[in-house]
């Protein structure tokens, strides 16, 4: 009993150690600061974060499996990637339709439960660039909430995590956050109004603005990346 209650707790804290491990390195790649086709070095990983290789190993096949780094053939290693646009400019325009189902489908419950997810300075969105982005993740994740549906639901949760970085970086533009701002606003606006057709397509319009903007957002993010040039380890003990 002592032996089999031993081997769960070590399970357990090999799990914890991996799932630590998967989160850490995913957090540096989607911020992609990372130059994309670096190569993962399981060994000099493990040793940024104070770890054996075997939690590094498993995150690294978890991370692979999710498409944020890609497995060379034949054994051959890990390594990151650059996400296309076309994978990006996809994955708004996903969580466009299931904010714009969830407005008209279940307005009923958007109307009455969503009011909260604007409470960032008062009434109006924040003009703090990482407040602001906060709330647009709220307004993202409880509408993947309202929708009762768990596939949009976590649709919703991995758009929000992948396009963080993005997000921050489209805010940061010169007169974007008040842009944003307003757009948001006006969101607010129709959604207080029952005027769920008018906040479909203000989510139209910005999803069409953003997907419009990627191509030079992600030019500009890459170039920093590859002038920085750090490797997953530095940006690892730049966390820490």
């Amino acid at each position: 009993m002592e032996e089999w209650q031993s081997r769960l707790s070590d399970d357990l804290a090999g799990r914890d150690k991996a799932s630590r491990a998967y989160l850490d390195i995913k957090a540096v790649l989607l911020s992609h600061r990372v130059p994309p086709s670096t190569f993962l070095n399981i060994k000099s990983l493990a040793e940024a974060l104070r770890l054996s290789a075997t939690p590094v190993r498993e995150a690294l096949v978890r991370l692979a499996q999710e498409d944020i780094i890609f497995q060379a053939p034949l054994g051959r290693g890990y390594f990151s990637r650059a996400f296309r646009i076309d994978e990006l400019a996809s994955e708004f325009e996903a969580a466009r339709l299931i904010a714009s189902y969830t407005l008209v489908e279940q307005r009923d419950r958007v109307a009455s439960e969503l009011f909260w997810t604007f409470a960032v300075d008062g009434n109006a969105p924040s003009s703090n660039l990482f407040e602001h982005s906060l709330l647009i993740e709220r307004f993202h994740l409880r509408l993947g909430e309202l929708s009762q549906n768990l596939r949009f639901q976590r649709v919703m949760e991995v758009f929000v995590e992948r396009s963080r970085f993005i997000r921050l970086h489209d805010l940061s533009a010169p007169g974007r956050l008040e842009e944003v701002g307003e757009v948001m606003r006006d969101l607010k606006r129709s959604i207080e109004a029952d005027e769920m057709d008018a906040a479909v397509e203000i989510l139209r319009e910005q999803t069409k603005t953003t997907i419009g903007r990627l191509p030079d957002m992600m030019q500009e993010i890459l170039r920093r990346a590859i002038a920085a040039g750090l490797s997953a380890e530095a940006a690892l003990v730049r966390e820490r």
